[in-house]
């Protein structure tokens, strides 16, 4: 008999575990991870590629410089670019991420051409390609001043 209450306890678990999951993703509403909103750059000419059809298209561009150990980066993705509100606003651009984890070639080349010392370091253009500077954006960058700037871009 304790066996069966062992198993039918464990049984009851897994189904709760279960159902809070399902529950728990539900209450998530569209929100996006902060990496899925994304489109990674593999090199300089896939960056200069991605510009062009962002313009042809009269889409503005936002591009990161990102790296997974820095602080400030992973501070971004968790309280700016997984907000929902921003997640809106960027439907409407043409998100890119210049990966700086592991320094190569190609990512090299990328930031030492756009003048990037640090991470994260956010650079926009705007519908028609020409490089834009936010005037919300500063070094105290958080959620409202960065949906501030990309409603300067909408």
């Amino acid at each position: 008999m304790n066996k069966v209450k062992y198993v039918f306890s464990i049984f009851m678990l897994g189904l709760a575990f279960c159902m809070f999951s399902s529950v728990n993703t539900s209450l998530a509403g569209s929100t996006k991870s902060a990496d899925s909103i994304f489109s990674p750059v593999r090199n300089y000419n896939d960056l200069q590629q991605k510009l062009r059809s962002a313009r042809n298209n009269n889409k503005p561009v936002l591009i990161e410089f990102y790296a997974a150990w820095c602080h400030a980066c992973q501070q971004a993705d968790q309280y700016i670019f997984s907000d929902p509100e921003i997640q809106r606003q960027l439907r409407s651009f043409e998100v890119l991420r210049v990966d700086l984890t592991n320094k190569n070639p190609d990512s090299t080349e990328i930031a030492r051409r756009y003048k990037v010392y640090a991470t994260p370091t956010f650079i926009f253009y705007d519908e028609n390609g020409k490089k834009y500077k936010p005037k919300s954006l500063n070094s105290r960058t958080n959620r409202n001043t960065f949906l501030e700037a990309l409603k300067e871009l909408n």
